[in-house]
C-alpha cells in the first residue's frame, strides 16, 4: 500500500504595522487560504484580533505590538512554541507535531538601510550567525525557515541561510519556466520591485506551489507555499 505525501501550506506576511495591513481583508485572506502555518511581522494589535477571532490558530505564539517589532508564528496543529532571541528583534521556533513533524523559524531581518548604517550592519550580521548556529545544531531536522530577511538574492545574509536550507521560490520556479516575483513595494499599492520575503527549506523537502499574494493596506506581499512531506 502506497503511503499518500501530507500537504502542508505556509504562509508569511510582513503587515507594515497599525498603519499598513487591513486587519479585515487580512484576516479574509487567511480564512480563505488556511495555512497551517503563519508567520508575521510587524504585527499590530487590531490585526492580532482579527486574527484572533478567526479562531484559525489555536496553537503558537504572538506579540502585537504599535513599534513595528510586534510578531507571530501562528499554528493550526499542535505543536511547541518557543522565543528565539536574537539582537534587536527575536524570533519564533515552533517544533510541529501533526500533520508532519517540522520545524518552523519564524524572523524578521533588521532592514539594512536605517542609520547608523554601521550599526544595521552589525546587527544583521550578529541576526545571521545566530540564525546559522541555529540551524547547524538542529542537525538532520526537517526545517524551514519563514519571513521577511530584508535581502535579495545578492546580500551576504541570504546567500549565508542558503548555505543551509534552500530557497522555495527557486525550487518552484524550476518548474514554471524558472520565474520568481517580487515581495515588496516602495509603497502600498505600487508595483513590487524586490524579492526580500522568504520561504528557505530542507533540500529534502518538496515544494508543490509558490504564490505571492496581494495583501491590502501593506508595503509587502504575503507568501504562500504548499509542501508535500510524508508524515515522520
Amino acid at each position: 500500500m502506497t503511503t499518500q505525501p501530507l500537504r502542508v501550506r505556509l504562509m508569511t506576511a510582513n503587515l507594515m504595522g497599525r498603519r499598513g495591513a487591513d486587519a479585515r481583508a487580512l484576516a479574509a485572506l487567511v480564512e480563505r487560504e488556511a495555512p497551517d502555518v503563519l508567520a508575521l511581522q510587524e504585527l499590530a494589535p487590531e490585526q492580532a484580533r482579527a486574527l484572533a477571532a478567526t479562531g484559525l490558530f489555536p496553537h503558537g505564539g504572538m506579540e502585537p505590538l504599535d513599534d513595528l517589532r510586534g510578531s507571530a508564528l501562528l499554528l493550526r496543529h499542535p505543536g511547541e512554541v518557543r522565543r528565539l532571541p536574537l539582537p534587536r528583534r527575536n524570533g519564533w521556533i515552533a517544533e510541529m507535531h501533526a500533520p508532519a513533524l517540522l520545524g518552523i523559524i519564524g524572523v524578521h531581518i533588521t532592514p539594512p538601510h536605517h542609520l547608523p548604517p554601521w550599526e544595521m550592519a552589525r546587527q544583521r550580521q550578529e541576526q545571521i550567525r545566530a540564525l546559522c548556529a541555529h540551524l547547524t545544531a538542529a542537525g538532520g531536522r526537517r526545517r524551514v525557515l519563514l519571513g521577511d530577511l530584508n535581502s535579495t538574492t545578492l546580500f551576504p545574509a541570504y546567500r549565508a541561510l542558503t548555505e543551509h536550507l534552500a530557497d522555495a521560490a527557486l525550487a518552484a520556479a524550476s518548474r514554471n519556466g524558472g520565474r520568481t516575483y517580487p515581495t515588496w513595494a516602495p509603497r502600498p499599492g505600487w508595483p513590487r520591485l524586490l524579492r526580500i520575503d522568504h520561504a528557505l527549506l530542507d533540500p529534502s523537502l518538496y515544494v508543490e506551489s509558490l504564490r505571492v499574494l496581494d495583501l491590502p493596506g501593506s508595503d509587502h506581499a504575503a507568501l504562500r507555499v504548499d509542501l508535500l512531506l510524508s508524515k515522520s
